[in-house]
């Protein structure tokens, strides 16, 4: 599980977006672990919903498949939920 570094990485890793709603910035810093575990989603728009933004944290808590895992299926499962498309939004995250 994830081991610890003698002192931490402290790069930070920043991303910034906007539209005409909307800004964001987000910023990653690795620490103390030998490797980022954690992944995140900055989505501004939806396909099939641009209403819709989308912003999530993954903490990988000592490793970092999980959280690789949903960053990379998250968005497609989400769009696929029927509560979504009824505009049930807490619905669908459940």
């Amino acid at each position: 599980m994830g081991g610890f570094l003698d002192k931490p990485i402290t790069t930070k890793k920043i991303e910034s977006g906007k539209n005409d709603k909307l800004r964001f910035t987000s910023c990653e810093m690795q620490g103390w672990r030998r490797y980022m575990e954690d992944t995140k989603l900055t989505h501004l728009a939806l396909e099939g919903y641009p209403h819709l933004s989308l912003f999530a944290v993954f903490d990988g808590h000592g490793g970092d498949e999980v959280a690789k895992y949903v960053e990379n299926h998250f968005v497609k499962e989400f769009l696929k939920r029927n509560s979504l498309k009824d505009k049930e939004i807490g619905k669908a995250l459940k």
